[in-house]
């Protein structure tokens, strides 16, 4: 199986489905979600959408109306046959993937899209911190920054981080205390084992080590702000740490990667409402975000153990999203990668492209493996 082609295909609109033909072509670009697939299709019901998106992705079945009717049944909005998101569809895929493992009772298989985040929490007024593993299958970033700025915190944060006991070779990693770890169904899914992982985080960003001069793309830079520190004020935000509650002034949050997963799907939040609307009336930026081929998230991970010395967190791009066009209408289209050739494909109509028009799709979602 892994050394066969996958098939290339168009999938046929059955009444404003292009947000969701686009988002299923990107999934079926996954050679190692096929396989996944296969490997466990003993065990398939012949209804279940995991075998009716195994025969579409090997084109023993070339309609996606199968598919689609899973869909409606998750949520029957779907059924009126309006214009969608293609990220909520993706979402609600992964969604109805996941109660189908659960209810065949396979707790080592997982969907390639599924990643893991460690979620750090610190009180800065009894300096308690707290770790939350959560689930994560796509990372929403903001294609605007957060113009709020907290330099005292930031120095805080560093001399909380720098007065801990140095590991590795140059010093440059801290160990989580285990006893942060909150307690939580998601530890233990996400593959951490107390008794035998540690979990460090690598300072070397924090303190000015550049990973070398090459120029971010957009995509990158807003990954950088997702994974930068975030603070809560009591007064502002209203923020009360559980610990010492009414005392409490402020805090940090920070996110890091904990589990990478096989396919990274990664959404640019075009779609808000607008600040300027009195009725909150919803807006789609037109700012063109620039994305790499390869893209490398290995200073937002944490590391286990120190002994890991396999180079994680390196992807490369597998399939966009694109949507043309306003919120009162518009079109989905793909860019996939399917047997090392790119292909450009609008609902049933495919045709070969190429990287360099991928890379200058106007993308929504980004998958990348």
């Amino acid at each position: 199986m892994s050394k066969v082609k996958l098939p290339v295909f168009g999938l046929s609109n059955m009444g404003n489905t292009c947000f969701f033909n686009s988002c299923l072509q990107c999934i079926l670009a996954s050679k190692s979600f096929i396989i996944g697939l296969h490997q466990i299709r003993e065990s398939l019901s012949s209804r279940s959408l995991m075998n009716e998106m195994l025969e579409l992705g090997t084109q023993e079945k070339q309609s996606p109306r199968g598919v689609f009717r899973h869909l409606v049944r998750k949520n029957r909005v779907y059924g009126y046959y309006n214009q969608q998101d293609s990220q909520e569809a993706f979402a609600n895929l992964l969604d109805i993937m996941e109660n189908e493992i659960e209810k065949m009772k396979l707790p080592r298989y997982r969907l390639d899209f599924q990643g893991y985040l460690v979620y750090q929490l610190h009180c800065f007024k009894c300096q308690w911190t707290e770790l939350l593993f959560q689930d994560n299958t796509t990372l929403m970033l903001d294609i605007e920054r957060n113009s709020e700025r907290y330099p005292k915190q930031m120095e805080e944060v560093r001399k909380l981080k720098t007065g801990q006991a140095r590991h590795g070779k140059r010093g440059n990693f801290i160990e989580f205390d285990k006893a942060s770890i909150r307690d939580h169904k998601n530890v233990t899914r996400s593959g951490f084992k107390a008794g035998q992982m540690k979990i460090f985080e690598d300072l070397s960003q924090m303190e000015g080590e550049s990973g070398g001069d090459k120029k971010e793309t957009r995509l990158e830079t807003m990954l950088s702000n997702f994974f930068e520190y975030s603070f809560f004020s009591r007064k502002q935000h209203e923020y009360q740490c559980e610990r010492c509650q009414k005392n409490s002034t402020y805090a940090f949050k920070k996110y890091y990667i904990f589990r990478p997963p096989e396919v990274l799907v990664l959404c640019v939040k075009k779609f808000a409402k607008s600040k300027y609307s009195l009725f909150g009336r919803w807006t789609k930026s037109s700012v063109n975000v620039t994305y790499p081929e390869i893209l490398d998230l290995s200073r937002h991970m944490v590391n286990i153990n120190l002994t890991d010395s396999s180079k994680r967190g390196i992807y490369r791009l597998l399939g966009v999203v694109n949507h043309s066009g306003g919120l009162g209408g518009g079109h989905y289209t793909s860019y996939i990668r399917k047997n090392e050739q790119w292909y450009y494909i609008s609902d049933s109509y495919y045709k070969e492209s190429s990287l360099k028009s991928a890379l200058n799709a106007d993308a929504y979602l980004g998958f990348y493996e």
